[in-house]
């Protein structure tokens, strides 16, 4: 659940998850809270413990991420990944605390991921290693949440919106995992024609074969197919996916040719199987990917469309080098004055050596030099260094290990004339 809580009138709500007289049997999980006084609000009357608090995302919060009034107890129970709390504590405000504890409250908190922040009167403290586990919910999507070799995807893991897309196919079991349900079938039908049936079947097929059960993902891949769910290019992907998992890549291969692209989208998620497939027929490593590979996925990623971090990924694997993409900066336009001229013989100004890292000469000589001064531009024209001239010709060292990396200009005015050279910082 994601809760972005403007207050009436502006400003931050005064409470994002309020939890009144609950105890532990209450969950707090999988959620995102932004812009509020309190993220999470727990008070008792009858001084219960707290109740569980885990893969939470709180952000922005004035006062505190969580606030305990007469509730004590653990968020995140002890070392390991199934025991941390799994909350990731950030907030702008620099007088807010993480956790705030009031009234003779004891809280111990573990595994979870922020400024460890304490507040209030009560006694909070810290078991095992701090900022190794974080939240897997966010504001914007569920992310991997897989920060240590030991993390799994259990029922606290999973934002609340994951079972809602996988419900009724799977149920969770008493170990903490999903398992196929034994009543999914009929619900099968209800998502013929469904949009998002893509996406839903492919998840519960990807859960079901990561806990290792080919058996239960046959199954379901038989019945989602004799419901018809899918249809066109929607069930030739579905059939490809379980050819994949399966470990049938030569029937993957001959499903993946059938697939003709609708949308560019399209495109390159077919693109990028091939180059996956092909490592897997071959028994390649990624690190050799061929060039024409490494060319198809680059396009790919400079295109930024939805497959492009996967084409990323790939390149980074390979050490392409393909790292970030940026846009072109913005320069300002700069105004040049050519109604004056100078004589190079008698005056000139030169910068050494360009581009620079930590310092620079300006070699000049110039005609009057009274009141005047070498300035320094940034790419928006602002002041950045003011050098106050002593003589008509010399060479100055600027320190300029201060400066951002970028262009500047430097300008030296004699009379009526402007004498300016740019250099680079690199």
């Amino acid at each position: 659940m994601d809760l972005v809580l403007p207050h009436e009138g502006g400003g931050t709500a005064p409470i994002g998850i309020e939890s009144y007289n609950a105890d532990p049997s209450t969950q707090i999980r999988g959620n995102c809270v932004s812009n509020t006084n309190f993220a999470i609000y727990v008070w008792s009357d009858f001084f219960e413990n707290l109740p569980l608090i885990a893969n939470n995302f709180m952000y922005n919060y004035v006062f505190s991420g969580v606030y305990s009034w007469q509730s004590s107890g653990n968020i995140g129970s002890g070392p390991g990944f199934t025991k941390a709390g799994r909350n990731t504590f950030a907030s702008n405000n620099v007088t807010a605390a993480d956790i705030y504890a009031d009234f003779g409250v004891t809280i111990t908190e573990a595994g979870n991921y922020g400024d460890f922040v304490f507040g209030g009167t009560g006694l909070i403290t810290s078991a095992g290693t701090r900022n190794l586990y974080f939240s897997s919910a966010s504001c914007a999507k569920q992310t991997a949440a897989k920060p240590t070799p030991d993390a799994v995807i259990d029922s606290i893991a999973i934002c609340d919106h994951y079972p809602q897309l996988l419900y009724p196919y799977l149920t969770q079991s008493t170990g903490d995992t999903f398992s196929l349900s034994s009543v999914y079938e009929p619900s099968l039908a209800t998502m013929r024609g469904n949009p998002a049936a893509l996406r839903q079947m492919s998840s519960v097929l990807s859960v079901i074969v990561n806990k290792g059960n080919m058996s239960a993902a046959t199954n379901f891949y038989n019945a989602v197919g004799k419901a018809n769910v899918l249809s066109g290019n929607d069930a030739l992907w579905f059939n490809y996916l379980y050819a994949y998992v399966s470990g049938d890549f030569k029937k993957a291969s001959g499903i993946l040719t059938t697939i003709s692209p609708a949308t560019e989208n399209e495109s390159d998620h077919k693109q990028v199987e091939q180059v996956k497939l092909g490592l897997q027929l071959h028994a390649t490593d990624v690190k050799m990917l061929s060039k024409n590979d490494k060319a198809t996925l680059t396009v790919i990623d400079n295109r930024r469309g939805t497959y492009a971090a996967q084409a990323r990924d790939l390149l980074q694997m390979n050490n392409a080098q393909h790292d970030f993409i940026f846009g072109k900066p913005i320069i300002p336009a700069t105004k040049v004055d050519l109604t004056h001229t100078i004589n190079r013989v008698d005056e000139y100004m030169e910068l050494f050596p360009n581009p620079a890292n930590d310092r620079i000469t300006v070699r000049y000589n110039i005609q009057d030099v009274a009141n005047h001064s070498l300035r320094v531009l940034n790419e928006l024209g602002q002041e950045v260094k003011d050098v106050t001239l002593m003589y008509n010709g010399a060479d100055i060292q600027l320190d300029i290990s201060h400066l951002s990396l970028g262009m500047y200009i430097i300008f030296i005015q004699d009379g009526n004339s402007n004498h300016s050279a740019s250099f680079v910082k690199n």
